[in-house]
């Protein structure tokens, strides 16, 4: 049995990411695992509290890859950012170090301090 990374598709104006298992002795290819990663008429953050981040977001090439309301994370290129909401309300955000491999963990009170936040460090990262 082989596994087959498949490239990135558009379906419906949301870029899906596949895998196939082929299967040589009965010559038969099967999907195994899809992922849905987020497209501009998608990129709707599910927790309205980032509102103000989402559009600056997407125009500086990050792709919002996890959508959920106590877990956000975008990528772009080798980088990431990660929000967690814990149930106290306070915001947990890693972002990359500098250009190096590393990141960056914080917190912040509430959600204007995270905005302002994630966007001053995501604002800094060139691919």
């Amino acid at each position: 049995m082989t596994m087959i990374k498949c490239a990135d598709t558009l379906v419906n104006n949301v870029r899906v990411s596949y895998d196939r298992k082929h299967d040589s002795e009965s010559n038969q290819t099967n999907q195994t695992n899809t992922t849905v990663l987020f497209t501009e008429s998608t990129q709707v953050i599910t927790n309205r509290g980032f509102v103000a981040i989402e559009e600056k977001m997407f125009q500086d090439g990050w792709d919002l890859t996890h959508n959920e309301m106590n877990f956000i994370s975008y990528c772009k290129g080798n980088y990431y950012i990660e929000i967690k909401v814990e149930e106290s309300g306070r915001i947990y955000i890693s972002v990359p170090l500098g250009t190096s491999k590393y990141q960056y963990l914080s917190s912040c009170k509430n959600y204007t301090d995270a905005c302002k936040y994630i966007l001053m460090h995501s604002s800094s990262v060139h691919t």
